[in-house]
């Protein structure tokens, strides 16, 4: 029999998921709806911008889609660490679409190479960049609170924080796969692979600005990992 929930007196109802701030989670964390929803609002944006395709240029259709297109396919992809290669393979269709859609495309024709020539990451890569830009974040300034609470730190780590080159974040002890693709667990690895406590005296719009671009993100993914410590 399933609990009941009671808050101030009144039963809270079970739902099979639920949004907060646009993003749909659902009681199992598969993300499933929140990417079928995503996907929809991409696929019916390309036919409402393919009505008009004839008059709008590559470098138009370009900006449109980087401008109005792609925040949808990006927003919250730092959250969902433990999506499923299924899902990232349906987001991932939907970015090929629009590759499809700003270089008229066709079915059957490979797209790898117009990646390449707007040099663009695709999702799998943006979302690291994007959790890689939040762990150091939290990191630096404590904030938000409740992210930066569930990270362990080295003891000599906690005493000089922004001076050594040494410190780093470390995994808790786990026994679930769910765990360990878990936020904590997944950014605190990306923290340790890519260095990132060594970058921890840069200002934060030089940090961002450099991981945003997408020449510095290509080096930095495709750069070999020094041996995380955990």
């Amino acid at each position: 029999v399933t609990p009941k929930i009671i808050i101030d007196d009144q039963e809270v109802a079970y739902c099979r998921s639920v949004k907060n701030l646009g993003l749909t989670i659902d009681c199992t964390l598969t993300w499933k709806e929140q990417v079928q929803l995503s996907v929809n609002i991409v696929f019916a944006s390309l036919a409402q911008a393919k009505r008009n395709m004839g008059c709008m240029p590559l470098a138009i259709r370009k900006k449109l889609v980087q401008a109005i297109i792609m925040p949808t396919l990006e927003y919250c992809l730092s959250v969902m660490t433990n999506i499923s290669a299924e899902n990232m393979n349906t987001l991932q269709k939907a970015q090929n679409a629009c590759i499809g859609f700003i270089f008229k495309t066709r079915r059957d024709e490979h797209i790898t190479p117009y990646f390449i020539e707007l040099n663009w990451l695709k999702l799998r890569d943006r979302q690291r960049i994007a959790i890689l830009n939040l762990i150091w974040k939290t990191v630096k300034f404590k904030n938000p609170a409740y992210l930066y609470e569930m990270l362990s730190f080295a003891e000599e780590e906690r005493k000089r924080m922004l001076r050594s080159d040494n410190n780093c974040l470390r995994v808790h002890v786990h026994r679930t796969k769910m765990y360990d693709r878990s936020f904590c667990v997944v950014a605190t690895r990306i923290f340790n692979e890519y260095g990132l406590q060594k970058t921890l005296h840069k200002a934060t719009n030089q940090f961002v600005k450099k991981t945003s671009c997408e020449n510095y993100a290509k080096k930095l993914l495709l750069r070999p990992h020094p041996t995380a410590m955990y």
